[in-house]
This record gives C-alpha cells, structure tokens and sequence, in this order.
C-alpha cells in the first residue's frame, strides 16, 4: 500500500517534529469526529523505520510528543507502534519466542517490527464513514475494542489507500467535556485495516 500523504523518508533516520501545544479546548461528544483527527494533511506523521531498536523509537516518541509512530520502510506503511507496545509485555514476549534468533536475546535484540502491530491488525475507519460521524463515537469505538489508536483510511480513485489520519484514545478522552458511555454509544462501522 502506497502511503499518499506521507513523504518518503530515510529509513536509518526518523523525521521528529517539536511537541505540539496542547489544545485544551473541551468539545461535546457530538462534535464533528474530523475536527479532533490528527489529519496527515495538515500535519507531518511521526514515521519510524522497522529496524529502529525500541529505546530508539520510545525516545523519538518523547520528542515528538506522541504516543505512536507510524512504521514506514521505503514510503511504504507497515504498520503502528504506541509507547505501550514499547514499554509492555511486547518485547519481553519478543525476547522469550523463537522469533528472536539471537541466544541468550537480550534488550539489545528487540526493534520496532518486534512489537509493533502490523497493517493487517490494526482496525481503520473509512474516510467517507468518518464525514457522518462524532467524537462520542469514535472514542466509544476505542473504549469498546479496548484501543489506544485508530486509523483514518482514504481511498484514492485508482483503488490505492492511503493513511489520511489517526484518532488516539487519550487525546479524545482529554477533548470532551463529558464522558462517553460505551455500552450505550451508537458505534460507527468500521472495518480491519488491510
């Protein structure tokens, strides 16, 4: 899958930009979800390479301000990285699988593509779906399947898609005045990314 929005970058660096101001401006739950999207269109995604070890990409993340990465090699999307696959139980299952083909494998051993979720795991909203849908909604989304992410996809008139944003679960949650009750929220439809 090509990745549209995102520029092609050298995998041996990571682009970082400064943190961000916090927007602290709380929205109803029935705003526009759009409004509260981290939209690639108008700001450049945090990218990581996959063989960027974990320490490495944890730190890009401080930088950044963020708490996921997008795992691009060669322009190409492979997948999503969160602070929680990085500081979790993802690389110590990592170091005791036989995916770890170094013995004994030690810390200096588990990279991005160790732990991170990859494309076809991760579940992506449909750009369309996103114009009729509020923030309650996705951040019900989220709750319910227990995520921390969620991808925005757009489709482009050849077929190819692309990643045209990303909805975090803290971010929403921090936005909205009141909370959101999952099991009583109207769920949007979405599908798994891939």
């Amino acid at each position: 899958m090509s990745l549209h929005p995102i520029r092609p970058v050298d995998v041996g660096q990571v682009r970082v930009r400064a943190p961000q101001p916090q927007d602290t401006t709380r929205h109803s739950a029935e705003v526009p979800a759009r409004e509260l999207m981290t939209d690639f269109e108008r700001t450049q995604p945090l990218t990581v390479a996959p063989d960027r070890h974990i320490d490495g990409a944890l730190q890009d993340m401080v930088v950044g301000g963020v708490r996921s990465l997008l795992v691009v090699e060669a322009g190409e999307f492979l997948g999503l990285v969160t602070a929680a696959d990085l500081q979790g139980e993802k690389p110590i299952q990592f170091l005791q699988s036989p995916m770890c083909s170094s013995y004994p494998c030690k810390h200096a051993d588990v990279q991005v593509r160790d732990v991170m979720t990859p494309m076809r795991e991760l579940i992506a909203l449909d750009d369309a779906t996103l114009h009729r849908t509020t923030a309650g909604e996705i951040l019900a989304l989220l709750q319910l399947e227990r995520l921390s992410h969620v991808l925005v996809m757009q489709s482009a008139g050849d077929g190819a898609r692309s990643v045209r944003g990303v909805f975090s679960c803290t971010r929403l949650e921090r936005s909205l005045a009141e909370p959101v009750q999952t099991a009583e929220a109207k769920i949007v439809a979405f599908r798994r990314a891939g």
